[in-house]
């Protein structure tokens, strides 16, 4: 299976999946790990990704294009995937949904951070 991370902190998660049953399943070839930089798929100098939410409110949000943009660009039209919007508003990862997830061959982990993302980007994925 393959497993695309998309954050804007790639660094911090490489060393995390070399180890531990994670780490094992990885060497023996059943997971492969790439890790994206949400920045890289913005346009702007600046490589900005956040933004004040899109129906106003307090805190910043995730922009959509660039989530849309590097879901575009990860997502291997070959294989049969799912895209996953990590959050903590989202279901708790049991052994029902792991084993769901198991019948991918590619699953985009979006990492969210400060308030969230845009609620668009929800609808999208």
């Amino acid at each position: 299976m393959r497993i695309d991370v998309v954050t804007i902190f790639p660094q911090m998660f490489q060393g995390i999946f070399e180890v531990g049953v994670v780490g094992k399943a990885s060497q023996k070839g059943l997971l492969k790990f790439s890790f994206h930089n949400l920045r890289d798929y913005t346009t702007d100098r600046h490589q900005t990704v956040d933004d004040t939410p899109f129906g106003g409110g307090g805190g910043l949000v995730f922009k959509l294009e660039p989530l849309t943009r590097a879901l575009r660009a990860i997502q291997d039209p070959q294989l049969k995937s799912r895209s996953v919007l990590l959050s903590p508003r989202g279901r708790v990862l049991n052994a029902v949904t792991a084993r769901s997830y198991a019948a991918f061959d590619q699953l985009i982990l979006f990492c969210g951070r400060y308030e969230g993302v845009d609620e668009r980007f929800c609808d999208y994925v």
